[in-house]
């Protein structure tokens, strides 16, 4: 196999770049350390309880619309069904 000169390659990963330490407001988690007992007393629980709270909401609206389409095509079906009769 031959090599793809299309195909650039991400720079490697360096201390250099790595994110700071200090906290910023943003969607991303820059230091995740759960096990550290400190960590989750100064703030690493309030981050937890936010994303599980993001996360079983945006579970429960996804399971609510994947359940209305369902309903939704099952009547349409019946409907057409009983309509071409």
């Amino acid at each position: 196999m031959g090599t793809d000169t299309n195909v650039a390659e991400a720079p490697p990963y360096t201390q250099a770049q790595a994110p700071g330490k200090s906290i910023q407001r943003g969607r991303w988690i820059d230091d995740w350390e759960p096990e550290n007992a400190a960590f989750w007393a100064g703030g690493g629980q309030a981050i937890a309880r936010k994303n599980l709270a993001f996360s079983i909401a945006a579970e429960h609206l996804g399971f609510c619309i994947w359940v209305l389409w369902t309903i939704i095509v099952l009547n349409l079906l019946r409907r057409a069904a009983n309509s071409a009769v």
